[in-house]
């Protein structure tokens, strides 16, 4: 027989916090996807189509479906988005900030799943047909599912905001989470890729359910070191739109590469010229060579290395990633990039996107 091991740590992690020894949640990260209605099923896939089940979900009746479908916005598209099921009453499709950029969406709404009003339209393509929608397009609320049961030994109820603390590497408090209870909920907390990147939180790691009263607010001495870091080193403050600005950027920390078209468009938030040229600590840690000696590479050679870059980088086992010579390397993939001990490797010449 097999056994439900999520079940089982489930099980285990509410008779721990039912003992008061702690309350910790796991963690379930979602990347982009999709949820369709019965009519946009058959429009994209064909009359009579129905969606074929590859994997159970945590939440009890859920499941990724095979199928496929490009999301197309205003200044990008993001291809091979999966379809979860079953079928709702009306189409939704969620993505993350950072997908948000690629399609060219600006400010798109955070929203809990299914409250879709005022939110944002947007194109699904698949194999048979096309999808115009006026609206469904959101970034996930972070949210944490219970079951009923769950939610009373927990200390909760459906709606309430609470707060989880992270701890790791990357320790940090996350608030403004939703409870979302009933019995045909599963403890679980959702946050989206960039939620769980910007925290180094995997799947399954566990998070500590934490009040608002439990939270300190920060001292005097906190709140000037954060009006500290907003602040540029001449003492202008950065804002996004500021284009007369010269010691701005327009950009993200943590943008995604294929993301650059949208980088000068002002919406994002801006960065600081220091930023854009490496010191040279740096330039010795990211040493440049020449196309000619990058030739047998065969690997991208990046305008903009994010964390993200670094993380896709140690999940296919690279030791180095390559970048253009006047590139810009994030704080966050520098750090990234030593803890992993991945080389970034500026290429000289290699502005073509390959190396030759």
């Amino acid at each position: 027989m097999k056994l439900d091991k999520a079940a089982i740590r489930r099980i285990v992690l509410t008779q721990i916090a039912g003992s008061g020894e702690g309350k910790y949640i796991p963690i379930g990260i979602s990347a982009r996807h999709v949820h369709l209605s019965a009519a946009d099923l058959a429009v994209l896939f064909g009359e009579g189509s129905t969606l074929h089940p590859i994997r159970a979900l945590t939440q009890p009746g859920q499941f990724a479906a095979r199928e496929q479908v490009t999301v197309v916005g205003p200044g990008g598209s993001l291809e091979h988005v999966r379809v979860l099921g079953p079928t709702r009453a009306k189409s939704q499709i969620e993505i993350s900030v950072s997908d948000s950029f690629k399609l060219g969406v600006k400010k798109c709404p955070i929203r809990l799943s299914g409250d879709l009003d005022g939110s944002m339209g947007v194109t699904l393509v698949g194999p048979k047909g096309r999808v115009t929608l006026d609206e469904g397009l959101i970034v996930a609320a972070r949210h944490i599912h219970m079951s009923e049961a769950e939610a009373q030994v927990y200390g909760v109820h459906d709606r309430q905001v609470v707060a989880v603390r992270v701890g790791g590497e990357r320790p940090c408090t996350l608030e403004n989470v939703i409870c979302r209870v009933g019995n045909g909920h599963a403890l679980e907390l959702h946050l989206d890729t960039d939620e769980a990147n910007a925290c180094g939180l995997g799947a399954d790691d566990l998070v500590g359910l934490v009040s608002s009263g439990e939270i300190s607010p920060p001292g005097e001495a906190e709140r000037s070191q954060a009006v500290e870091k907003r602040n540029l080193t001449d003492g202008t403050r950065c804002h996004p739109m500021a284009a007369s600005n010269e010691d701005c950027d327009f950009g993200s920390r943590n943008a995604d590469a294929s993301g650059l078209p949208d980088y000068m468009e002002g919406y994002r938030p801006c960065i600081p010229k220091v930023w854009r040229e490496p010191t040279p600590a740096q330039k010795h840690a990211a040493p440049i060579v020449s196309g000619a000696d990058a030739a047998a590479c065969g690997e991208p050679v990046l305008e903009l290395v994010t964390e993200r870059d670094i993380n896709d980088a140690f999940r296919d086992n690279k030791k180095q990633i390559y970048c253009e010579k006047k590139a810009l390397i994030t704080p966050a993939a520098r750090e990234r990039a030593e803890a992993m001990e991945i080389k970034i490797i500026r290429v000289r010449g290699g502005g073509t996107g390959e190396c030759r």
